[in-house]
């Protein structure tokens, strides 16, 4: 059962309710993570690929929808996490942007909950995390060319580096130096309202054809 539908037609201000109120579980701060925290993580991440992924291919009137499908995962499942309470105020944000006209904004605030949602997973990274790394470093690429303040994340050029390695095992040294320089293309492009998107876009698109060759 999906959980998160309990929480379906609150509109925006029941949702920013609920985020705002919902206590954390007592005792959260120091607790191990629970065993299907790393499953979580990966659900959420899709969840706010959505509002991002929204914004990219200019449908903004998905947007709000999205955001909110997002922040209601969230309520339904935050237990699994640890450190919510500054998480709380990222979702509660991202939702309002959503819904005040502000999808560059909102779709920020996806991408920056899911950078912060790869602390929370124990296990070693995964090509499939790997992967949606590098799909959040091109989602943050895209939104830095249309003015928005977004820090890379942390362990691009690691995750680079393995998947390249790996597309080599498997033969595809073609793709393994395409990711490089796609990669390095995105990370030195200028930041601005009114850049040139054009190397993050690239990276997304291929991030999209070696989640074929890697599956």
């Amino acid at each position: 059962m999906n959980t998160g539908r309990k929480w379906a037609g609150l509109g925006l201000s029941g949702l920013l309710l609920v985020v705002a109120l919902v206590p954390a579980p007592a005792g959260a701060a120091a607790a191990s993570p629970a065993n299907n925290t790393c499953s979580a993580v990966a659900e959420l991440r899709e969840r706010l690929e959505g509002v991002t992924e929204g914004v990219i291919d200019g449908r903004l009137a998905a947007v709000p929808r999205a955001a909110e499908r997002s922040a209601a995962w969230w309520v339904a499942h935050r237990g699994a996490f640890q450190g919510t309470p500054v998480q709380d105020t990222l979702v509660r944000h991202m939702l309002a942007l959503a819904h005040q006209g502000a999808p560059k904004a909102a779709a920020s605030a996806a991408v920056q909950l899911s950078i912060q949602s790869f602390a929370w997973c124990p296990a070693a990274q995964s090509d499939a995390d790997a992967l949606m790394l590098l799909d959040l470093a091109g989602m943050t690429g895209w939104l830095r060319g249309r003015g928005q303040v977004l820090e890379w994340p942390s362990g691009v050029q690691a995750a680079t580096d393995s998947l390249a390695a790996h597309l080599v095992l498997r033969r595809h040294p073609g793709s393994a130096q395409r990711l490089h320089d796609s990669v390095a293309a995105t990370l030195a492009a200028p930041a601005g309202p009114r850049e040139n998107v054009a190397p993050a876009t690239h990276l997304l698109e291929l991030i999209d054809q070696l989640e074929r060759v890697l599956r």
